[in-house]
């Protein structure tokens, strides 16, 4: 059983167990440049344990090891959009970013579908072409956050260079189908006939999300 507060030393030193002495001694560990733990860190800063699949004469180094330990930790939390991850003592927010890798392009795809869907079900939409929100970005905002999961799902097998040499097929292939195959192709073919549609090919981007462009600027 640990020992009561009143009788623990820094209670009965307790006047010289200040606030400030508590924040100078964090400061002392903690306060501490970036270019220092460089010197010591990989590049996703973490300094908490890896996780060694591979022996180290195979060239599986620490840094192979962390993010061997990310991609562990994900799996384990199958984490999906809206759920929230709390990072503490791990590092630079290496963790988060790892696990917001495919949450990124699910969050667009289901913003997209979900603004689209509102704008069907308004009656005076009836007819007019889907430009605003997401849609006033990419013609394509629930392929694109497809595309977005199939290469974060890439980058989190990437630990290992022969899982990232075999699994970069999966993306590679998508990609074509999203934007040269079933995907972009057809859907435009079929609504190539609606009106103002021509226009919004004009202004709007393809594929890749970026600002509408002004009447006149030209078509990709």
């Amino acid at each position: 059983m640990p020992r009561p507060w009143s009788t623990s030393p820094c209670y009965r030193r307790r006047r010289t167990c200040t606030y400030a002495r508590d924040r100078a001694a964090v400061s002392h560990h903690y306060d501490l440049s970036n270019d220092f733990y460089r010197l010591l860190l990989d590049d996703t800063m973490a300094y908490s344990c890896g996780y060694w699949t591979k022996d180290e004469n195979a060239g599986f180094g620490p840094a192979d090891a962390q993010r061997a330990k990310l991609e562990l930790i994900c799996r384990k939390l199958a984490p999906r959009p809206g759920a929230r991850l709390l990072d503490i003592g791990c590092g630079w927010g290496s963790l988060t970013l790892h696990a917001a890798q495919p949450a990124v392009g699910l969050g667009f795809e289901a913003v997209g579908d979900a603004q689209l869907a509102r704008f069907k079900a308004d009656p005076a939409n009836r007819g007019r072409i889907m430009d605003r929100g997401l849609w006033a970005w990419t013609r394509h905002p629930n392929y694109f956050g497809d595309f977005c999961v199939w290469w974060g799902l890439y980058l989190m097998a990437c630990d290992l260079p022969a899982a990232a040499a075999v699994s970069v097929v999966s993306p590679l292939v998508m990609s074509l189908l999203l934007t040269r195959g079933s995907g972009k192709r057809l859907l435009e073919r079929h609504m190539a006939d609606r009106p103002g549609y021509a226009g919004y090919v004009a202004r709007t981007s393809g594929f890749l999300p970026r600002p509408p462009r002004r009447q006149g600027a030209g078509s990709s």
